[in-house]
């Protein structure tokens, strides 16, 4: 799936997508036509069960919204020049002691363009998510 469907699209896009069973079969015969003769038959059926079988697995699991991804992905991108991301999510704080944290760690960096108050925003809402409730 990821060298044939990579080739045109993002994998991103591809595992975020939710189809059902018979939408996923049209996209990807479609995408099989498209470029043919280098998605063979064999490639559709094993993409096809692939896909679908993800799609149940995410199913499953708690879903994450988009302002979460984000406040993730800054986590992984931001944070992670200093800290290891165990010592980040093995933190217990509220959405005050992250909004403290974070901004200690602005003024740290002394960059007063390292984060937007709209990127510090979705960090504190992500690690603020993650509190463990008792």
């Amino acid at each position: 799936m990821s060298r044939k469907c990579s080739k045109c699209h993002s994998l991103e896009r591809v595992y975020r997508a939710f189809k059902s069973d018979t939408i996923w079969a049209a996209t990807i015969n479609e995408m099989a036509l498209l470029d043919s003769p280098n998605i063979s038959t064999f490639d559709v059926k094993q993409v096809l069960n692939y896909l679908i079988e993800q799609q149940k697995i995410r199913k499953t699991k708690r879903v994450v919204s988009p302002e979460e991804g984000i406040g993730k992905t800054l986590v992984s991108s931001k944070c992670s020049i200093c800290h290891n991301l165990d010592r980040i999510f093995g933190a217990s704080k509220d959405r005050e002691e992250w909004t403290s944290t974070v901004g200690r760690m602005i003024a740290t960096m002394n960059d007063p363009d390292f984060l937007s108050e709209q990127e510090k925003a979705a960090i504190v809402t992500f690690l603020s998510s993650r509190l463990k409730k008792d």
